[in-house]
């Protein structure tokens, strides 16, 4: 379909994100086109000396339905001269705007004259700011639109008394800026609910006349010579309801302004009770919490840098209201339905101050990933938080689901490797780990910091961010998440830690020092228990073949008694060698005495040590080895530290309904009895039975 054949409607959406450069373009395409791009071209007008697009007058003025499209308009002239002939048809031109929704006129004084000129009514008019003075052709105008919410004029002079207003002109006005003389013809007996009075000299008299306005004011800003403590008594008496509150004094004082000073405007500002923001003087004050709920809030000055003065000096009070509400929202930001609820302001004066707090980079627009059609500002020197970028998983406020997939790939691969053996020649199916020789499956923390050794993206993931894509593999079905029951349990060293080497060479020296102990012990006990060296030998040696196998300790026994007798009648012919033949009757007697009694005592020295081995067996078993998990905190599985993860071979069934042929047959519309195609000669039927798939016949086909 060609562009000319759309919907006007699209057209209209297209064209409306366009500039005027290619909006002016566009008109010269085609025919169809040109009536919707001329229509948008001239429907916001913001002409000035410096643009040097004062020509467009001329058109709006000869052509009558180009101005029918205009909806805002905007005319700033400079101090150079301007030709007569110029406002004449400038005056023609506003006269045919009857569509108006905003005026903006910033030229010559004297001429209010163009006023009076435009004879039509401006039904939908809700904004109008010039630099003409209250008289009568600008009261002959406001009383020919109805539905005006903001005006902005300039001080009558002075010494001339102000003119009246109607009581029916304007019953919708909301804000008002100008003089404060001016601000007491206007203002009572209308809803104004912001005054903004940078001219004349506010005085009592002057709060009080202006507080009979019909609905409550919520921002007030004026400038006065005065003092202070009496107009901020008087407004909190007046007008209790303030939101915003700016003075601007130019009353000398006769000495520097003492702690008492600012003790009373403290204390005039707790009157106050919906007061958010006060500046008196170029010095801000604000607010601090409450320190009971019966008590106010404690009202104190703020310190403010020389720029962020210079910024706000020249700000009105809408506009600081709305910078203040702003800079509250912090890096979150705040949408405009939010700011509007908030300043109860309507919502071309929130357009307004919006344009001007970015144009002045006091604020900015920032996407959001969540609802990307919301209007959210936030201070410009700011970033934004994770709700509104989406954090490292969106690029240019899109998911970037190739990033997603390349790390959730590098995850699997890590958890792989360690959860399954490495394959050895060309094994398709890879083998498992028995149950006993389970591996040390890695946690959260361990692949983040792979995925940092990998530097596979300059972006700094967290842990939770790591969980988040190990989530997604937990759904996806490649791996599962196990209770580690404390961290301390598991190898740390898996994810670059060297807390491995140290707690084995910590386990190499307590056993060490545990076998010294018990060779210190043994003999110790075989000192004691024997009279001689053979004995104590003999008995050591017993020991350490009963402590190796102690199921053939009575077969040990036997062998070392007869192995001591051996020894001993060895030992007692060659001591004997050198005596006589007679006394060898009686020292066989007497050694056979002694054999007996041996005997007798390695049987009791024997049993005895069966019973020693035995309760140091059971007194070891008894005893327990002290716990690594000390604490209790360590069994916390919050926040993922205590989880770890492997991968799981999946199980892929088939469903035999889905994967029959008639349900993938490009051919089952056609498909009946007698028909070219049918049941009975089905191709697909015969390959289907053997484990074939429609896609896989149709592509040997």
């Amino acid at each position: 379909m060609f562009l000319p054949q759309l919907p006007v409607e699209l057209l209209d959406a297209i064209c409306q994100q366009l500039q005027p450069v290619d909006l002016v373009a566009l008109t010269g395409t085609n025919s169809s086109i040109h009536p919707i791009a001329q229509r948008l071209l001239y429907r916001h007008l913001s002409l000035s000396s410096n643009s040097e697009n004062l020509r467009a007058v001329v058109s709006l003025a000869k052509k009558p339905e180009l101005a029918q499209h205009v909806r805002t308009f905007s005319l700033r002239l400079d101090s150079s001269p301007v030709f007569s002939s110029f406002y004449r048809l400038l005056s023609v031109a506003l006269s045919r705007m009857t569509e108006l929704i905003s005026l903006d006129l910033f030229v010559d004084s004297s001429t209010t004259w163009i006023l009076s000129e435009m004879r039509y009514a401006y039904p939908r008019l809700l904004h109008f700011a010039s630099s003409f003075p209250f008289d009568d052709h600008v009261i002959e105008f406001l009383s020919r639109t109805e539905a005006l919410l903001e005006l902005e004029v300039d001080g009558a002079s002075t010494t001339l008394p102000t003119p009246t207003l109607p009581v029916a002109s304007i019953p919708l006005l909301s804000q008002f800026v100008g003089s404060s003389h001016v601000a007491t013809a206007i203002v009572p007996g209308r809803p104004v609910e912001s005054i903004h009075l940078p001219f004349g000299d506010l005085t009592v008299e002057d709060v009080i006349s202006l507080a009979n306005s019909t609905a409550h004011v919520v921002i007030f800003g004026a400038t006065t010579s005065s003092l202070p403590m009496p107009l901020l008594e008087t407004l909190s008496q007046r007008m209790p309801h303030l939101v915003y509150l700016r003075l601007m004094t130019t009353c000398n004082f006769p000495e520097a302004p003492k702690a008492s000073f600012y003790k009373q405007i403290a204390t005039a500002l707790t009157s106050l009770p919906d007061l958010n923001g006060f500046e008196l003087a170029g010095m801000h004050w604000g607010p601090s919490q409450k320190a009971t709920q019966d008590e106010g809030s404690v009202w104190q000055s703020q310190a403010v840098t020389k720029n962020e003065l210079t910024a706000t000096k020249d700000l009105t009070g809408e506009e600081s209201l709305v910078l203040g509400h702003i800079k509250a929202s912090r890096n979150e930001g705040m949408w405009t339905k939010h700011l509007k609820a908030k300043t109860n302001l309507h919502q071309t004066i929130i357009d307004r101050c919006l344009k001007t707090l970015t144009q002045k980079r006091l604020i900015k627009r920032v996407p959001s990933v969540q609802h990307p059609t919301r209007k959210i500002y936030m201070l410009e020197n700011l970033e934004p938080s994770v709700v509104l970028t989406g954090g490292p998983w969106y690029t240019d406020n899109e998911l970037d689901t190739e990033f997603i997939q390349h790390l959730s790939d590098a995850c699997l691969k890590f958890i792989r490797d360690i959860s399954f053996p490495k394959r050895r020649g060309e094994e398709t199916e890879g083998p498992l780990f028995a149950l006993s020789n389970s591996p040390e499956y890695p946690s959260a923390q361990q692949i983040r910091n792979s995925l940092r050794k990998a530097r596979l993206t300059e972006t700094d993931l967290s842990v939770e961010h790591v969980e988040m894509l190990l989530n997604v593999l937990v759904l996806d079905g490649e791996i599962e998440r196990l209770p580690s029951f404390g961290a301390s349990m598991w190898n740390s060293n898996l994810g670059g830690d060297d807390d491995g080497s140290e707690r084995s060479s910590k386990k190499k020296r307590k056993r060490g020092d545990d076998d010294g102990t018990r060779r210190k012990r043994k003999k110790s006990s075989t000192d004691d228990e024997g009279d001689s060296n053979s004995d104590d030998t003999s008995r050591k040696k017993t020991k350490r073949k009963r402590a190796k196998d102690a199921s053939d300790s009575d077969n040990d026994s036997d062998d070392v008694r007869s192995w001591k007798k051996k020894k001993k009648r060895s030992k007692g012919d060659s001591d004997d060698s050198s005596s006589n033949d007679d006394d060898n009757s009686s020292r066989k007697k007497s050694r056979k005495r002694k054999s007996r009694k041996s005997r007798d005592s390695s049987d009791s020295d024997s049993s005895s040590d069966d019973g020693r081995s035995r309760r140091s067996k059971s007194s070891k078993a008894l005893k327990r080895s002290p716990s690594p998990i000390q604490t209790w905190d360590e069994y916390d599985t919050s926040g993922g530290q205590g989880f770890v993860y492997r991968a799981i071979k999946q199980e892929r069934h088939g469903f035999g309904a889905s994967e029959a042929p008639c349900s993938q047959c490009p051919s089952f519309e056609f498909c009946k009895d007698g028909g070219p195609v049918n049941a009975r000669e089905c191709v697909y039927y015969g390959d289907w039975l053997v484990g074939g798939t429609v896609a896989a016949m149709e592509n040997d086909l």
